[in-house]
Parts: structure tokens; C-alpha cells; sequence
């Protein structure tokens, strides 16, 4: 696509953290993919370890003093002071704190607005009773005065947001997956030397994610523990970091549970999932988490709780297979299943490689996101 100017696009989000990070990887899929006429800049909460990041990826980014707060006046001024002086041409806001911002700013600036839904809206766990009640009145009154586009990254996505809210009118979805995928370079390490002394003797199961309740580290463990008892000869590998760290380590040694290793977290893990035999996700809520396509185009069998998009990607591909969150039996079965088959992974790992590089390609996530900008623009105009 040639584009006669350049457009500016801000993409506002204020619990970014530049690791493994859903987001964050959705933004530099975008930022590096698309046409180079489309300008991006990230708005967020000042961190200095993020900023040395979004430069390090050479990602354009003004910072918010006191975006992390439940609500900021001054965040709200500075917010507006930016969006005025670089003059963006389209707004797109990551999360629910950023739309209620961006919502009540646009109401002045009247640009074109869009919520990238990733899994998280006004209902879940993290936001209070009277958060909830403050969202939900001031989404009706800012939703219906100023038109918003919604775009999720799967079809169940979609039906999970329009089953919360009703008030946006458009929902478009997309998927993320080869554009998000960035290739490592494996360097021998003590790391990769450990793996490969532990794969000689067991089949490996690798958690990838916070340590939190939203991915519910302990599920894994739970299953893990029981699977072992039916197929001896496996090891968890558990890579994170997060609020339940401590609290995994000691329910480990106090358990005894054997054959679980903890290694934090690892940047680029995805180059060590040709190692593995099997990619557990026990989480609570997802939106269609970014390790599903890394797992795909890494040739990784996924076992996944049926939760967000996860089932029509690695159900209807054939590249995995998933459970009810409340029914960890049912996991453990099919855990089994799985690493005892090596003829099944082989068939789910071909599925995974070929999926994502002829249905969910960079050219599909590049035209989307173009196409979209532009028919906002042009409706504009």
C-alpha cells in the first residue's frame, strides 16, 4: 500500500510493562509491520526500565507522571497537552483506565477512537464494586456521545465483550499471529545445557507466564502433580515472575512436588520451545494470549483452559487441545494424552507451523490494522 502523507496514530495503555507482555507485544507488531507512513507513538505510565525498552525497540513514547493511579487529574491534563501539541490523527486506547481517559478527552478533541480489547473490560476481577459502577455510568453517558470502535483479537473475544456491554456499535476482529512472532537467536547458556540434560531423561511441559492469579501458576502445578503419578517420566518448567513467586517456591518444597523447576524470567523463551513437548496454560481469563502463537509457529503442542480465543485457534487447527478451568482432571487426562502419543504432538506440531503461516499471517494482520485507519480517517474527512 502507498500512502501519499504520513498519519499519526497514539496508542494510550497504563500497566505497561515491556517484558512478556501481551500488549506490548501487539504493539510492536503493529509498529513494526505496517506501512511506514503510519506514525506511532505509546502514552503510559513513567518507568525508567520501560522507557530504556520502548528505546531500545526504537518506539516513539511520551510518559505520564501519575498514570498508574486509580485517576489522575494531572495524568488527565498531561494526557490532553500531548494528544493537542503532536496533533495524532487517530487514538487507540489498550486498556479500560486508558479508554475512560481518552473517552473523556475526545469529547473535546473529537478524534477517531478505538478500544483494542485484550481480554479485559469493565468485569473481571481486578476493578472494586464501586469501580465497576463509576466505569459502567461513565462508559454509557462518554460510548453514546462520541462513536467508538472496538476490535478484539479473536471471534470469541467478540462475543465475550458484546455479552459484557452492548455499547459498542462496531466490533471488529482480528488475529495477531505471525506478526507478533520476533525470532531468537539460541546462545549455548547454562540455561539451554540444562534443558537439554533434563529432556534425555523426561517428556517436558513448560508454563510460560506471571505468577498470578489471572494464569493460576498453582492450576499447573495441580495437574502437573497428578500427571506425573499416571506418566512418571516428565518435568515442569515453570518461566514468570510475579506477585506469587514466593508463595510457589515454598508450596513446591512443602509439597515435595519433584521434577518442577523455576526459572524466572527469561527473555525470548519461545527459543527453547523446540525443547519442549507440551505448553500448559491453566489460566482464568485470557483475551488469545501472544505464547499460543509462539507455541504454533514453534511447532509446540498447547493444552489450554477453555478460556477467551484459545479453543477456536488450537481446536479448530488441530494443534492442541483444551479443558474446563474447573475441571483439572479433565487436564490431566488430556496431558497424558498428549506426551504419551508422540505420533499425535507430531501431527499437532505440522498443524501449528501451517496454520499460522498460511491463515494468520503478517500480510492479514497488516491489512486489517491499515484498512482500518484508513476508513476512520476517510470517514472523517
Amino acid at each position: 500500500m502507498t500512502l501519499s502523507h504520513n498519519f499519526k496514530i497514539c496508542h494510550v495503555v497504563n500497566n505497561l510493562s515491556g517484558k512478556a507482555d501481551g500488549v506490548f507485544a501487539h504493539l510492536k507488531a503493529q509498529i513494526k509491520n505496517l506501512d511506514e507512513n503510519f506514525e506511532h507513538t505509546v502514552i503510559t505510565s513513567y518507568d525508567p526500565k520501560l522507557k530504556e525498552i520502548l528505546t531500545e525497540n526504537k518506539i516513539n513514547s511520551e510518559f505520564l507522571s501519575d498514570f498508574s493511579r486509580n485517576f489522575s487529574i494531572k495524568s488527565l491534563f498531561e494526557l490532553y497537552k500531548i494528544i493537542r501539541y503532536k496533533n495524532f490523527d487517530i487514538i487507540n486506547a489498550h486498556s479500560i483506565k486508558a479508554l475512560l481517559f481518552t473517552s473523556l478527552l475526545n469529547l473535546f478533541l473529537n478524534k477517531p477512537l478505538i478500544f483494542s480489547y485484550h481480554g479485559l473490560f469493565i468485569k473481571n476481577d481486578y476493578n472494586t464494586f464501586m469501580e465497576k459502577i463509576i466505569y459502567r455510568l461513565a462508559f454509557f453517558v462518554l460510548l453514546n456521545i462520541r462513536k467508538t470502535i472496538a476490535i478484539v483479537p479473536s471471534q470469541k473475544s467478540k462475543e465475550l465483550l458484546l455479552n459484557e456491554t452492548k455499547l459498542f456499535k462496531n466490533i471488529s476482529h482480528y488475529y495477531n499471529g505471525e506478526a507478533v512472532i520476533e525470532l531468537g537467536v539460541e546462545e549455548k547458556s547454562q540455561l539451554s545445557n540444562l534443558i537439554n540434560i533434563i529432556k534425555k531423561k523426561d517428556k517436558l511441559v513448560a508454563f510460560v507466564g506471571r505468577f498470578d492469579r489471572e494464569k493460576n501458576v498453582f492450576r499447573a502445578l495441580r495437574i502437573f502433580s497428578r500427571a506425573m503419578e499416571l506418566y512418571p517420566n516428565i518435568s515442569l518448567l515453570l518461566f514468570g515472575d510475579g506477585e506469587y513467586e514466593e508463595e510457589l517456591n515454598k508450596t513446591i518444597r512443602e509439597l515435595n512436588i519433584r521434577n518442577v523447576l523455576v526459572f524466572g524470567y527469561v527473555q525470548n523463551v519461545s527459543i527453547y520451545m523446540k525443547y519442549f513437548d507440551c505448553l500448559l496454560i491453566t489460566s482464568n481469563r485470557e483475551g488469545l494470549p501472544i505464547i499460543v502463537w509462539e507455541a504454533m509457529y514453534y511447532g509446540l503442542p498447547v493444552l489450554s483452559t477453555d478460556v477467551g480465543g484459545i479453543r477456536e485457534i488450537i481446536e479448530n487447527n488441530k494443534c492442541g487441545m483444551v479443558f474446563n478451568k474447573n475441571d483439572e482432571f479433565e487436564g490431566v487426562k488430556k496431558l497424558v494424552e498428549i506426551l504419551s502419543n508422540d505420533e499425535l504432538r507430531k501431527r499437532m506440531s505440522m498443524n501449528g507451523k501451517v496454520a499460522i503461516t498460511t491463515k494468520y499471517t503478517k500480510d492479514s494482520f497488516k491489512d486489517f490494522f491499515e484498512n482500518l485507519y484508513l476508513n476512520l480517517l476517510y470517514e472523517k474527512t
